[in-house]
């Protein structure tokens, strides 16, 4: 399965920052590396993580890592199991 590529940037969030999503890519690295997840299923979450981003025009700063959680959820569960 081929990888759509989105047109990610960051200029129109207010809080979302290209460090911080370095930040929030680098915590779901470690979560992956903790529990042992599949390298596919680190893509994949960053490739959701990107994909709303790409789709919302704002989003909190607390709200995040609760997105974070969510896609290594959702990319979990298609590629884990």
């Amino acid at each position: 399965m081929k990888a759509k590529l989105f047109n990610f940037t960051l200029f129109h969030h207010l809080e979302v920052k290209d460090w911080k999503r370095s930040i929030l890519i680098d915590w779901c690295m470690e979560v992956c590396s903790e529990f042992l997840l599949q390298r596919r299923t680190f893509h994949l979450s960053v490739n959701i993580i990107d994909m709303y981003l790409s789709q919302t025009l704002s989003i909190k700063e607390g709200d995040l890592q609760l997105l974070a959680v969510t896609s290594l959820y959702m990319a979990s569960k298609y590629e884990e199991i």
